[in-house]
């Protein structure tokens, strides 16, 4: 009568054919066939054994007890879970009462009581703490690793030993996954991961690579000197960068020693040790001064650049001699980068960069084009003269700036003698000396005016646009010519920008700029489309006639709004003419003529009595609803069919609402609106279920037997 958590045992009875069941299923659960219980929590708890009872009597029971008794706990350890070769951590658990095992003493011992490990050789080993069961119950374990590590090695250190200020070397050792760091970070510096070092200053330094110990063991370190050594300097460079081709000039630098050398000696020489520079043909050349490095330091070079300068020419002079005022012109060089002056900006400016020359007043003056010398050679300069003539004005234009179509109007100017055009003669034409506009179709044109220049300036021209109107048209009208009251229709032209207009409002109204008409009474009535004439043009109009329609009326329904299946009742309307529809010929049909209602199927259904519209109206209708009423139905009965003396059992039926009956109350009584059969004596009673009839259908009625026992 007892097991452990998670464990079982198994419970059984002298009687077959029972069911098992457990007090708290919290504690221990038992399978209800076959006895089996397993442990779920500490305690005791009851299994009951029960046979069902029969006929009406009551179920036979049984119980027995069992204790569920709890595991052991080998509680969370803890601990420094590493230790140096020798070295000691002690672990510990939350439960007392264990020992201490080790996975393997060849890497870590532990005393079975205090838990007291000692590292023994570089590796991980696994430490388990016992908890002994009781009761049955299996011992309880947990573990928990540690890691035991040997001491650090810096291994052996290379790399050259010398190096420039500014320059690198690298250090490099046997054993990776150290750091590098210098004695004298102002003589050199040193990369700690990669062991870079970088001088700073002339002198010797120690550098040091150490690897860090872990789990508690000292860092190991070694060390190697590196000397770093001070570049050569050249000092800095002076002396007059420019000469003239046959010129010369003297380079020098604050550090003697050095030797002189010219990139390009086609353009100047230098001297070696003295710095004099010859010209040689125009151009730039970099002159080199080399002071030679030591100590594996790298020369050291300083350059500066000198021009040798052509003397310069002016070159020839090319470009129209002659502008309007306010006109330009272009004079230009064979020669670039030089500039331009005018000996008289009154009568014409000239762009000192691009010799764009504007006139100013008439007359002449002379352009002078300047190169500048450099490295001491005098400028260069070349002339040409330009002639500024007056430009011809085409006056001010007026004159009517609208005609019709074969009309005319006149244009003038202010100035004369000019002639005069016409930029589509399709639409207007002018004389070309009196200015006599005629129109010849509709658009705008553009109007000419044009006095010829003289002395290459260009002709004078004015303009002025005139407006050919074309006589408006009303179009085409169109839409359809009917509606019904408070309906619409719509007219429309072929020409668009015109309004509409209503020869009656009380008969339809329209809407002035979409057409959209309204109808308001029966009537036909005219729709009037004008288009404005514009340019002295008259109106232009078209009509077209609409006739407003009254609608139909579909009256008021009458007749009896219900019916068996196959049964008749008869709708009408107080409106004649009309025809009758069913929406569900599957409940109920209608004579289309008559209104006569033939039931089909239970439902209920609507009836639509129609009127057709005429004129554009659509058509009148009136609904009205009937319901077709199926005979009841008891349904199909069903409930157990025996009871005890005393006892009960519920009848029900497929179909609600009816009422229960019993053929013999001394035997057996029943709920007539629930069903519930209480036995009174021994016997066979018939119970009767009724659901009542309704629109004239007679009530149904369904029965079934039930059989009283003694207990």
């Amino acid at each position: 009568q007892e097991a452990c958590i998670a464990g079982t045992t198994t419970f059984s009875s002298t009687e077959a054919g029972g069911s098992w069941s457990s007090a708290d299923i919290t504690i221990a659960t038992i399978n209800s066939s076959t006895g089996l219980i397993t442990g779920v929590a500490a305690g005791t708890v009851t299994m009951t054994y029960t046979i069902s009872g029969t006929g009406g009597c009551p179920d036979a029971t049984a119980t027995r007890d069992v204790t569920i008794t709890a595991p052991p706990v080998a509680g969370t350890l803890s601990g420094t879970q590493e230790a140096c070769i020798a070295g000691t951590t002690t672990f510990s658990s939350t439960e007392a009462g264990g020992s201490w095992s080790s996975a393997d003493i060849s890497i870590a011992t532990i005393n079975s009581s205090t838990g007291l490990i000692t590292g023994v050789a570089a590796g991980t080993v696994t430490m388990t703490y016992t908890v002994s069961g009781t009761g049955g119950c299996p011992d309880a374990t947990a573990t928990r690793d540690v890691t035991i590590t040997a001491p650090p090695v810096a291994g052996t250190l290379s790399g050259t030993q010398e190096a420039c200020i500014a320059g690198t070397t690298t250090f490099s050792s046997t054993e990776a996954g150290g750091s590098w760091s210098s004695a004298n970070t102002s003589i050199a510096t040193i990369n700690a991961s990669t062991g870079l070092i970088t001088g700073v200053a002339a002198g010797t330094v120690t550098m040091t690579y150490t690897i860090s110990g872990t789990g508690g063991c000292p860092d190991a370190t070694a060390t190697r000197d590196v000397t770093i050594t001070a570049p050569p300097v050249a000092g800095t460079l002076s002396g007059t960068q420019e000469a003239c081709i046959a010129g010369t000039t003297t380079f020098s630098s604050t550090e003697a020693g050095g030797s002189w050398s010219s990139a390009n000696t086609s353009i100047a020489t230098i001297n070696a040790s003295t710095g004099l520079i010859t010209g040689v043909a125009a151009g730039t050349v970099t002159m080199t001064y080399t002071i030679s490095g030591t100590g594996g330091c790298p020369d050291a070079t300083a350059t500066r650049d000198v021009t040798i300068t052509a003397p310069p020419v002016a070159g020839t002079l090319s470009g129209t001699q002659e502008a309007c005022i306010a006109g330009t012109t272009t004079f230009s060089s064979t020669e670039a980068g030089g500039s331009w002056s005018s000996a008289n900006t009154s009568i014409a400016t000239i762009n000192s960069s691009t010799g764009l020359i504007t006139g100013v007043a008439a007359g002449t003056v002379t352009m002078t084009y300047t190169v500048s010398g450099t490295g001491g050679c005098p400028d260069a300069t070349a002339t040409r003269d330009v002639t500024i003539t007056a430009a011809p004005v085409a006056g001010t234009l007026s004159g009517t700036q609208e005609a019709c179509i074969a009309g005319t109007t006149t244009f003038s100017s202010t100035e004369a003698g000019g002639s005069w055009s016409s930029a589509n003669t399709a639409i207007a034409t002018i004389n070309a000396s009196t200015g006599l506009i005629t129109g010849v179709a509709a658009g705008t044109v553009t109007m000419t005016y044009t006095i010829s220049g003289t002395g290459g300036c260009p002709d004078a021209t004015a303009t002025r646009d005139v407006t050919i109107t074309a006589p408006p048209t009303a179009g085409t009208l169109s839409g359809t010519t009917e509606a019904c009251i408070a309906g619409t229709t719509t007219f429309s032209s072929t020409e668009a920008g015109g309004s509409w207009s209503s020869a009656n409002t009380a008969i339809a109204t329209i809407n002035a700029s979409t057409g959209l008409i309204t109808g308001v009474a029966a009537g036909t009535v005219t729709m009037t489309y004008t288009v404005s004439g514009t340019g002295g043009c008259p109106d232009a109009t078209a009509t077209r006639d609409v006739t407003i329609t009254a609608p139909p009326v579909a009256g008021t329904l009458s007749g009896t709004q219900e019916a068996c299946i196959a049964g008749t009742t008869t709708f009408s309307s107080t409106e004649a003419g009309g025809s009758w529809s069913s929406a569900d010929i599957s409940i109920a049909t209608i004579n289309s003529s008559t209104g006569l209602i033939t039931g089909v199927a239970a439902g209920t259904v609507t009836m639509t009595y129609t009127i057709s519209g005429t004129g554009g109206c659509p058509d009148a209708t009136a609904t009205r609803d009937v319901t077709i009423t199926a005979p009841p139905t008891a349904g199909t009965l069903s409930g157990t069919q025996e009871a005890c003396i005393a006892g009960t059992t519920t009848f029900s039926s497929t179909e609600a609402g009816g009422s229960w009956s019993s053929a013999d109350i001394s035997i057996a009584t029943i709920n007539s609106s629930t069903g519930l059969i209480t036995g009174v004596a021994a016997g066979t009673v018939t119970m009767t279920y009724t659901v009542s009839g309704t629109g004239g259908c007679p009530d149904a009625t369904a029965i079934r037997d039930v059989t009283i026992t003694a207990p």
